[in-house]
């Protein structure tokens, strides 16, 4: 029995922010023993093959495979593998199935500042409703955004658990000498590579 589904439809080779969020999260739930819906090969994980044409690396098309596998396929891989929650890591899922699952939601800026002929706004107004209202518990990067979903989805407050993102510390570091001469002052500073980066935090 595979209790818990992770779905790593999104995750291909380049780079971006939903992409980078799954493959640093998952691991942390190694614990967890769960099975990952991906089109890679994990060490130490189990991993169930699914398609590779369901990532933004196909553009368009690929955001709409992926919405219909989402919706016809992968309620019969979660029956088959006779699985008890599903976690996707942004705000997509199986609509009117028994399928229990807990997405994140990153943000909702196409409804903060909608473009009338976006596909992207269709997909916030009419898709990641349903999503939202069906899912058993909803996780968000910050309390701007668990507010927007307050506001914009009327999903209550008690169904939503911001969780902020985390650094890589392999990469990202507070300079001693830093901490050490500006330990009063409203901001902190980061190594990138060899560039310090100075962020404020008022």
């Amino acid at each position: 029995m595979n209790e818990l589904l992770i779905n790593l439809s999104v995750v291909f080779s380049k780079p971006t922010g939903i992409s980078n969020y799954a493959t640093n999260l998952f691991p942390c739930l190694q614990h967890l023993q769960p099975t990952l819906l991906t089109t890679n090969d994990y060490l130490n994980f189990n991993c169930y093959q699914i398609p590779d044409n369901l990532t933004p690396a196909q553009g368009t098309k690929g955001h709409f495979d992926r919405l219909l596998w989402t919706q016809f396929k992968l309620p019969i891989i979660y029956r088959k593998l006779k699985s008890k929650l599903l976690f996707s890591p942004q705000p997509e899922a199986p609509l009117n199935t028994n399928c229990r699952y807990i997405v994140t939601v990153h943000d909702v800026i196409p409804l903060r500042f909608p473009k009338p002929l976006s596909p992207l706004t269709s997909y916030h107004r009419y898709y990641i409703p349903q999503v939202l209202s069906q899912a058993q518990h909803i996780i968000c990067n910050s309390n701007t955004t668990a507010k927007d979903i307050c506001d914009f989805y009327h999903i209550p407050a008690n169904k939503i658990t911001p969780i902020p993102l985390a650094h890589d510390a392999n990469n990202f570091r507070l300079l001693d000498e830093v901490r050490n001469n500006h330990q009063n002052h409203p901001y902190f500073y980061i190594l990138v590579d060899t560039m310090v980066i100075k962020i404020y935090t008022d």
